[in-house]
């Protein structure tokens, strides 16, 4: 326990990872519904996405040296190649200029 009482032990490492799972699950859901999204409003003559309707579910990570990201990485890569999506991610290396620059 810490000084405050709490017990931040192995049910608090859990909780925080299954918190980090569904953030990232739902970027990776809310990207997939702007590029479906884009891809629509292209082939419709719309600006952005392209003809082929092709998904890609983008994603960007603070670091890949912390298992706990590269799990969440293999996952959502997983999920999305067996929906036939395509997916990219990014490694920012601890630098939040270049994540930022890797999303736009």
């Amino acid at each position: 326990m810490t000084q405050n009482g709490s017990n931040n032990g192995r049910g608090g490492r859990l909780a925080r990872r299954g918190a980090l799972s569904a953030l990232a699950l739902t970027a990776a859901a809310l990207l997939a519904s702007c590029s479906a999204t884009g891809a629509t409003e292209g082939a419709a003559g719309g600006s952005g996405g392209s003809d082929s309707g092709e998904v890609v579910i983008g994603y960007s990570t603070y670091t890949v040296a912390n298992p706990a990201f590269a799990g969440i990485i293999q996952g959502q890569k997983e999920e999305a190649e067996k929906n036939g999506y395509k997916f990219i991610s990014t490694n920012a290396n601890l630098d939040p200029n270049q994540q930022i620059s890797d999303v736009q």
